[in-house]
């Protein structure tokens, strides 16, 4: 699928978040969380291999389990009715032979054979009202589609016109992926910027859950200059681990008089005085591997707390990447 697509799928399912170039597996329902292969596990494993992988999981509980077993559930009702028509003539029986505890009992054992029969309905009308409201946000996603379809159509159709007539038509510009990143905007999700960014940098860097939730807690008062010092990281990175060897004395001036960012590499408030207390930040785990995201860039200092922008990540060498783990102010004042 398309960035837009996994976009739109990780904002309505948080854990149905489609890694790019890389694939998940979905439940019905989408109540039980994806597993997840990213693209350079894959590409490092093959197909054969990512096939043998996944049906090693236990696909079939999982599914059972975030999904609806509709026989199983007409199973249970045939039994249900049975049990109900067992006990009501026990009732019959015990009121005819003058047994008052038997027909208090079944009785009793009717009320609970309704009350469990009831809660079953309601819960399968709960899950019905949750598969209409997937069915109404899937109806949404395709009218989406289809107008950017008639769009194109509609493009295509007045290039054709222009040509028909004799007029020469300039193909436009192709779209550079940096400028096209979104802006982040202020305590809002910032999953499309994010995306974008990981998109252009063909995922040399890559956000952790942890990253978008610190965006969304703040009110930053300048995301424009936070979105280009993220666009300047990930310009960092891809270069960085773009696979040539390069000389690279000091990371931290490289970075500055290449790609303009500020960075601290180390910081003693974290990783010592305070080192408990930012374990969060300063040991954290991400796809199988313990990190530390005390590198910073400043994104701007000598500023009152709630401007003093710092965007976190760790260096992960092995898989040619920066992880971004907070996007947000200082971590501690």
């Amino acid at each position: 699928m398309n960035v837009e697509t996994a976009r739109i799928i990780g904002e309505a399912h948080a854990d149905a978040r489609v890694p790019f170039g890389g694939l998940a597996i979905t439940w019905p329902g989408l109540e039980a969380a994806s597993p997840t292969v990213s693209a350079e596990r894959s590409n490092a494993l093959g197909a054969a291999e990512v096939c043998r992988d996944l049906t090693q999981r236990p696909g079939a509980p999982a599914a059972l389990g975030g999904g609806a077993d509709t026989s199983w559930r007409r199973v249970r009702s045939a039994a249900e009715k049975v049990r109900l028509v067992e006990l009501s003539d026990q009732e019959r029986r015990a009121r005819r032979g003058g047994d008052e505890d038997g027909e208090i009992s079944a009785l009793k054992q009717q009320v609970e054979a309704l009350e469990a029969t009831t809660a079953e309905l309601e819960t399968i009308g709960e899950d019905a009202l949750r598969q209409a409201d997937i069915s109404a946000r899937a109806a949404r996603q395709l009218e989406a589609e289809r107008d950017r379809a008639r769009e194109e159509a509609e493009m295509w159709q007045n290039c054709y016109r222009e040509l028909s007539a004799g007029r020469s038509v300039l193909s436009p510009e192709p779209e550079n992926a940096w400028t096209a990143v979104p802006r982040l905007v202020a305590r809002s999700n910032p999953d499309a910027t994010f995306l974008a960014i990981m998109d252009a940098a063909s995922e040399h860097i890559v956000f952790t859950d942890r990253a978008r939730k610190s965006w969304e807690d703040i009110d930053y008062p300048d995301p424009d200059d936070m979105t280009e010092k993220l666009i300047a990281l990930a310009r960092a990175a891809v270069v960085l681990y773009d696979g040539e060897e390069k000389s690279i004395p000091r990371l931290d001036d490289w970075l500055k008089e290449n790609f303009a960012i500020t960075v601290a590499l180390t910081d003693q408030t974290i990783t010592k005085w305070r080192r408990k207390e930012m374990r969060w930040l300063n040991q954290f785990e991400h796809e199988g591997a313990t990190l530390n995201a005390t590198p910073h860039v400043k994104v701007r200092d000598a500023v009152k707390f709630n401007e003093c922008g710092r965007i976190h990540f760790a260096l992960e060498a092995a898989k040619g990447r920066l992880v971004v783990h907070h996007v947000g102010v200082k971590t501690y004042e």
